[in-house]
């Protein structure tokens, strides 16, 4: 079914439940990272690690915000669209 011939309202749904779908996964990522850091900030010469999973937190919570626009953006468009 081509893009164009599915309603305005239907395809932010859509997304709006993909979006929905992507938040649990990426909150559990970013707990396991802050475990990471904290289990490697325990161990001999775990700095490297630690600072891998930083690095990794970080982009996460790029990611996030990333997230939460586009879920902002989509609720919008699925309240106007109806």
């Amino acid at each position: 079914m081509a893009t164009d011939t599915i309603p305005a309202c239907e395809r932010a749904a859509n997304s709006l439940n993909i979006a929905h779908d992507m938040e649990h996964p990426l909150g559990r990522l970013h707990d396991v990272l802050t475990g990471i850091m904290y289990a490697a900030s325990a161990m001999n010469d775990g700095a490297s690690i630690a600072t891998l999973a930083e690095i990794a937190r970080d982009e996460c919570e790029g990611v996030q915000a990333t997230w939460n626009t586009l879920f902002d953006d989509l609720k919008g468009a699925k309240e106007a669209a109806q």
